[in-house]
């Protein structure tokens, strides 16, 4: 954090770190940026900190590094990337060519597991709808294999505990019911769920409607370390196709 005296304190980050002395990069486009770009040689700032971890590049060695930033957000990167290359031979050599293959199977990979994470929950509302004729059938769950893939659901008492707790449908639809009236997508994490049995897990729910009606909940259990920035999205999405389809008589 640095200060300028009478104007006010902005958070601004090392770029480069020297024997007794350190480097800022600033960009004047703020009060605060503008007056410290102002100062001349010898003026006096106010400095805190240091805040935030550290980058820790010995946990690194061995393996590949691509450094991404844009603009000024390059400069608090300055100090790792200086860092690395002082102690090049540690690290896993690669060029451009390889790095952009290796993002690609990546993209490939993450497109793969959404389409079957989105073929999975269609399937699951597919099933909802099949069982639309059948009112006795509260709800409908599947998949609930898949969890035995997670290490830390795999354990035989957490298995039993939870296979448990979906044969109770008090405690799916206790949790159904308090997403049924809210806009979107809901998030439980762990002990939010007011269940101990749900404590190493997560559910993600979207209501669906027909007209102004709410007539359903779609929803995902997994593993608290789940992967949000996929199952949201693909929650909402299928929640809003299962809505179309309703409203469509399809």
């Amino acid at each position: 954090m640095l200060y300028a005296f009478g104007v006010g304190e902005a958070a601004i980050s090392f770029s480069a770190i020297h024997e007794g002395s350190v480097s800022h990069t600033i960009r004047a486009v703020g009060k605060v940026s503008q007056a410290l770009s102002k100062l001349q040689q010898g003026s006096v700032v106010g400095v805190r900190g240091p805040f935030g971890s550290a980058w820790r590049s010995g946990d690194l060695r061995g393996r590949e590094i691509l450094v991404l930033a844009g603009g000024v957000g390059l400069a608090p990167l300055k100090p790792l990337i200086d860092e690395l290359c002082r102690d090049r031979e540690h690290y896993a050599g690669a060029d451009l060519p390889s790095v952009r293959q290796k993002l690609l199977d990546d993209l490939e990979k993450t497109r793969n597991s959404m389409n079957q994470a989105m073929h999975d929950i269609i399937a699951v509302a597919h099933s909802a709808m099949d069982s639309a004729a059948h009112p006795s059938e509260e709800y409908v769950l599947a998949g609930e294999t898949n969890l035995m893939d997670f290490a830390e659901l795999s354990d035989i008492d957490t298995l039993r505990r939870l296979f448990d707790a979906f044969s109770r449908k008090r405690l799916i639809l206790d949790l159904l019911d308090r997403s049924i009236s809210a806009e979107g997508v809901q998030i439980f994490i762990g002990e939010e769920s007011g269940y101990d049995i749900f404590d190493d897990c997560s559910v993600v729910t979207a209501p669906y409607h027909v007209d102004d009606d709410t007539i359903g909940v779609l929803g995902v259990i997994g593993p608290t370390r789940m992967a949000y920035d996929r199952v949201v999205p693909i929650v909402d999405v299928t929640a809003k196709l299962l809505e179309s389809a309703l409203s469509h008589g399809n």
